[in-house]
């Protein structure tokens, strides 16, 4: 019986390695895709920003007659 308690013990532990290795690898895929969505934030922003400037410079000083 102790036997078979420990190859299930061994098993068990060789399936939680496993799922942390992928676990990990996951959370790296996860941060990546973070920090790519938090550069396309910062360029959205950027972009809004230079659009309100060409608004802004589009619309002039008002009349000029």
């Amino acid at each position: 019986m102790d036997e078979v308690n420990k190859r299930n013990a061994e098993s068990i532990r060789v399936k939680l390695e496993e799922m942390n290795t992928r676990l990990y690898k996951q959370d790296e895929v996860i941060r990546s895709q973070l920090n790519a969505i938090n550069s396309l934030v910062e360029r959205v922003a950027s972009l809004e920003q230079q659009l309100i400037i060409f608004k802004v410079r589009l619309t002039g000083t008002g009349p000029s007659v």
